[in-house]
């Protein structure tokens, strides 16, 4: 055997050697331990909660409030962090295509050219013909050439490169399409938080004008009784420091009442102010339900976008392991290239004017192993920072789901309690009063009484719109909201305004 053909049996054996060992490590998803789900999960359904999910596709449905479903539907088509969470998703997607483009099928050129030279009549560097012993002056000589042609490349990809490339790409796609649903999700959770919290501005509104108002009369009552003589400057002192007291709560109210609808207007795309004469009418506060959706540990990491992205963030990751470990590899590519040349465009078509170019090459950083190397485990240094996130973001979904559900039952405990205690205090007003002016009391009683109704009613409005809310972080928690409205499903123009909309 001579020895060309054993240095060319040797690089057979050495690629044959090289594409078994990877094909062999070519898998295609990486091997995730997901949290064990808390032993809750596994128990029968607790008092009130419900396994049926559909509600949760559109959970805002529940609270019975047309004008939140209104605000809802609106955010789904204009909110900004929604639109621009799908700007990402079609950049995304863009680059998945061009993965696939450019990396798995041969690279195409068509090129064209026409150049116009002269050669030169005193270039030392040709000699010059001589004619019975003298020399002869070169004639400058002026021509163009032709030239058509096309290039083709095309990497084999025998060691897993470039197709792991695309399922990187892909799997960046699949994570961009589930932070879309995450951005949607949150957004209208907020949407829906920021709505509860005007509501219950208005009714604590509502409810501090009308002790101002009780308050009032009580003191045109002590005006009276003092002209009468019945009572001293202390009480009606007492009793205007109290209404001045309440009336003071009544600006602050104010203010927070136009904050929030100016943060519901932003996260509706619009201007701060545009939703001032929809959203200043006062409006009754959205009761939660009575049964509250929970499920089971396998739909919940099924449904939470954010998890399935951590997922996706991590097959990326492997994908671009896999590419640095290709590296230890040579890279084979087949080119060619065929045109034809000519000083006549007439003549580029004759056989005589053709040309043509092809063969393989073939790259190996052999001599680069150590910068390879050392690639190799930053790149699995990546993949296992990746696989750490979706088990926190696993556990940290588990979390949400205990945390929301134990705020929810303890809020609603505490609301059934301030019930009791507007109501047993709205007595204790009423009879103070009545004592009062039949001048069986004095009016330190009536005092007490009137500023510990008006405490409890704010603190049963505030609870009523915590209760709500804690609702919403569990449906939050559980990922309901995108099912039916996805946003990666929907058409562009119903999820992005066009331009008629001031897009």
């Amino acid at each position: 055997m001579s020895i060309s053909s054993r240095r060319l049996s040797a690089l057979f054996l050495v690629l044959s050697i090289a594409t078994s060992a990877a094909q062999a490590h070519d898998d295609t998803k990486p091997v995730v331990t997901s949290p064990q789900a808390p032993p809750r999960y596994a128990e029968a359904p607790l008092e009130g909660v419900a396994k049926d999910l559909s509600s949760l596709a559109e959970w805002w449905q529940n609270f019975h409030d047309p004008e939140l479903q209104s605000l809802i539907k609106r955010a789904l088509t204009s909110n900004l962090d929604v639109r621009l969470a799908r700007a990402k998703l079609r950049e995304s997607r863009a680059t998945l295509r061009n993965a696939r483009f450019s990396k798995q099928i041969p690279a195409v050129n068509i090129d064209g050219s026409y150049t116009r030279s002269r050669t030169s009549s005193d270039n030392p560097q040709i000699p010059k013909l001589s004619s019975g012993g003298s020399q002869t002056t070169l004639i400058p000589t002026t021509y163009g050439v032709y030239q058509a042609y096309f290039d083709a490349s095309y990497e084999v990809d025998i060691f897993g490169g470039v197709r792991n490339q695309v399922r990187a790409a892909r799997a960046d796609a699949a994570a961009s399409e589930e932070d879309l649903r995450n951005t949607l999700i949150s957004t209208l959770a907020e949407v829906a938080r920021d709505y509860l919290q005007l509501r219950q501005y208005q009714q604590q509104l509502r409810v501090a004008e009308q002790n101002e108002a009780s308050q009032q009369d009580t003191l045109n009552i002590t005006q009276v009784r003092k002209k009468a003589g019945l009572v001293s400057d202390l009480d009606v002192a007492n009793a205007a420091a109290s209404l001045a007291s309440t009336r003071s709560s009544i600006p602050t109210l104010q203010a927070k009442i136009s904050e929030q609808i100016h943060a519901i207007s932003v996260l509706l795309g619009q201007n701060p102010t545009d939703l001032d004469v929809e959203l200043s009418k006062e409006s009754g506060q959205p009761t939660a339900p009575a049964e509250i959706p929970l499920g089971l540990p396998s739909e919940l990491l099924r449904r939470r976008p954010d998890i399935r992205e951590a997922q996706r963030n991590v097959e990326a990751a492997a994908a671009r392991l896999k590419v640095q470990t290709s590296k230890l590899f040579p890279s084979i590519s087949l080119t060619a290239e065929y045109g034809g040349q000519s000083g006549s465009i007439g003549n580029l078509v004759n056989a005589a004017a053709r040309f043509f170019s092809f063969g393989p090459s073939i790259q190996w950083e052999i001599l680069n192993y150590p910068a390879v190397k050392s690639n190799i485990h930053i790149y699995q240094a990546k993949r296992d920072e990746q696989i750490l996130t979706y088990q926190k973001t696993v556990l940290t979904a588990f979390q949400d789901v205990e945390d929301a559900l134990v705020a929810y039952r303890t809020e609603q405990t505490r609301e059934k309690v301030l019930e009791t205690e507007v109501e047993q205090y709205r007595n204790a007003a009423s009879l103070a009063l009545t004592r009062y002016t039949r001048g069986l009391t004095n009016f330190l009683d009536v005092l007490e009484a009137q500023r510990s109704l008006y405490t409890a009613e704010d603190a049963l409005v505030e609870s009523r719109a915590t209760l709500a809310t804690n609702l919403i972080s569990l449906y939050k928690a559980l990922g309901g909201g995108w099912e039916k409205n996805d946003p990666v499903a929907l058409p562009e123009s119903k999820v992005i305004p066009g331009n008629k909309q001031g897009s």
